[in-house]
């Protein structure tokens, strides 16, 4: 275990880290509260937030073994330990987009609420498995039910790991690690919960059969309605046809998305859809703008800097070929129209757009490096 400095929070930590907090303080420190966000189709999202001190505790457990999570997960689940293991996700696709010959398709497979469906009985043995070292933290954090407090109402959950926590996402990966390791084929990438397999028709069907099977023995399901088919190439009509047949009988509700809102974890795959996934952030951004007026000016910069920012943003951007110098400049305007005067040139390049290119068009890859604004 991991040598924390003395404190007078020590006899705390160390009762969490050894495993033995007692019994009465269990339901604060490793339950949560619990929130239900509204999703874009009016559905709740249920969301917990979990004591700070144990995550402060978990994230310093768990930091030793980075490296390890990485090896072993390595090379198709990229959620946890790879750094950048989005972009390398995306990347990873679009390469295997431009190199396919003959019938490919890629399959998108989403697992239904796969956080907090999860059985902790495999989630324990896990991480017994490959972190005995914080196996005792880990094990009096979920070896009982959570509570999840919600105002005056107190819920106990008997499934599933907390997605926000850092122990949550690499326990996860663990758990679906003897999934995710034995597929086979062209493509297999797996973001958590994510899973995109490119190959032939009847290659991916058998490891989407595979997948669902493993899934289940963890008590995780496929949901059919979010899962996806991506013809990336077909010689012929008849071709095509008989592969959306052969995949929807397996998933009888499966979408048949086409080129141009072809997209993987937020970001577009295919050239054709890059100016409609542009368009649509521009949108938000135009959006996000007029509403700053409503605010203080330095709130208003506040939002703008970490919207400008994101994870999502920065995401799209470094993953396709586009060129974002109309919503920079609507960022600047916008700056503009709060304080009443232009942005320093220095203070716009390091503090806003540090990340984000401008006239020049990015090309694919893990980084780049955009032109000064002014």
């Amino acid at each position: 275990m991991p040598a924390l400095p003395s404190s007078p929070a020590e006899p705390t930590v160390n009762h969490l880290t050894n495993g033995h907090l007692p019994t009465a303080l269990r339901p604060f420190l490793h339950g949560a509260l619990f929130h239900g966000l509204r999703k874009n189709n009016g559905d709740l999202r249920p969301t917990a937030v979990g004591c700070t001190y144990r995550r402060l505790v978990a994230k310093d457990c768990l930091r030793p073994y980075i490296s390890r999570l990485y090896e072993l997960l390595q090379p198709s689940q990229v959620g946890v330990g790879t750094l950048r293991g989005s972009e390398a996700a995306v990347h990873a696709t679009c390469s295997f987009m431009a190199q396919t010959q003959g019938e490919k398709v890629l399959l998108k497979l989403d697992v239904r609420n796969a956080f907090n469906s999860i059985r902790l009985n495999t989630v324990l043995q896990a991480a017994q498995t490959h972190l005995p070292e914080i196996y005792p933290f880990i094990w009096d954090c979920y070896s009982s039910k959570s509570s999840l407090f919600h105002g005056d109402f107190c819920f106990h959950s008997a499934t599933g790991v907390q997605q926000g926590g850092p122990p949550g996402p690499a326990l996860f990966a663990l758990a679906i690690h003897g999934v995710t390791s034995e597929v086979k084929s062209d493509l297999n990438v797996w973001y958590l919960g994510d899973d995109c397999i490119g190959g032939d028709p009847q290659t991916v069907l058998s490891k989407a059969a595979f997948i669902r099977n493993g899934l289940s023995s963890v008590g995780l399901e496929i949901n059919n309605s979010k899962c996806e088919l991506l013809i990336v190439n077909h010689t012929t009509s008849q071709e095509r046809s008989q592969t959306i047949k052969l995949l929807q009988d397996v998933f009888p509700s499966i979408s048949i998305t086409a080129p141009n809102i072809w997209q993987l974890l937020g970001s577009p795959l295919h050239q054709d859809s890059a100016p409609l996934h542009l368009e649509a952030k521009t949108k938000m951004l135009d959006n996000i703008i007029g509403n700053l007026e409503l605010i203080e000016p330095h709130q208003a910069f506040f939002v703008l800097k970490n919207v400008s920012q994101s994870p999502n943003s920065l995401l799209t951007a470094k993953c396709t070929m586009l060129q974002v110098q109309r919503g920079t400049e609507g960022v600047r305007h916008s700056h503009k129209n709060q304080h009443g005067k232009n942005m320093q040139c220095v203070f716009w390049r390091r503090k806003l757009v540090k990340s984000i290119p401008t006239n020049q068009t990015c090309r694919p890859g893990p980084s780049f490096r955009g032109r000064p604004v002014c």
